[in-house]
């Protein structure tokens, strides 16, 4: 290796080894960009066909009501008597 005497050969080796290194940073980020891209690409195929293979079909949705707009818990307070609830519906 020659010697550096002057500065401004000094920095145009350091602006090549900062040139290296961004490079190198630049192509590992490629690299891991792609390998992630292809796992997920792969894994949502993977799962596709799991899915398929299950083969569920639905005929009909039913609608469920979990409450109405106007409800008083007071209501629910004197379906209960003594610990135990009196009053209740039996279907869905």
């Amino acid at each position: 290796m020659k010697k550096l005497n002057d500065p401004l050969s000094i920095v145009r080796v350091i602006n090549n080894k900062i040139l290296k290194y961004k490079f190198l940073i630049i192509i590992l980020v490629i690299i891991i960009f792609g390998a992630t891209t292809a796992y997920n690409v792969y894994m949502s195929n993977h799962h596709k066909k799991i899915f398929n293979k299950l083969n569920i079909t639905f005929k009909e949705v039913k609608a469920i009501e979990y409450g109405t707009s106007n409800y008083d818990p007071i209501d629910l307070v004197e379906e209960v008597s003594n610990g135990k609830i009196v009053d209740y519906t039996k279907d869905i």
